[in-house]
């Protein structure tokens, strides 16, 4: 990370203490998205922020949010061409690979399959 860009986070006091659920493919996740956004951030700050947006007797839901001031991307961009499916071939000598998947990161297809939301 530059020494142009701070890194920070807070955490809502209404989160629950305990949960279920996979705290490895959340790591995953988040680590990729702040990771990104270093990358991408030359100066200014990066924000991790996890809050409580709903909960009922049996379960709640997380949100948490990676900011930063870094170039970003449009919005339109994001939307229509960022989570389209693909299908992308690799070619070499001996190998021959077909992939197919979302244009986002390994992160956000983890997010997706544990029913997540990411935007």
């Amino acid at each position: 990370m530059k020494p142009e860009v701070s890194l920070g986070a807070t955490f809502d006091p209404d989160l629950p203490k305990h949960a279920l659920g996979d705290p490895l493919r959340f790591r995953q996740v988040v680590q990729n998205l702040v990771s990104n956004a270093i990358k991408f951030t030359e100066a200014g700050s990066i924000t991790i922020h996890s809050s409580l947006v709903d909960e009922d007797e049996t379960s709640f839901i997380v949100q948490t949010e990676v900011t930063d001031t870094g170039v970003g991307i449009l919005e339109t961009v994001a939307q229509d061409e960022l989570f389209s499916p693909f299908t992308q071939f690799v070619w070499a000598p001996l190998l021959f690979y077909a992939f197919s998947g979302g244009r986002c990161s390994g992160a956000t297809a983890k997010t997706c399959i544990s029913a997540s939301e990411i935007r």
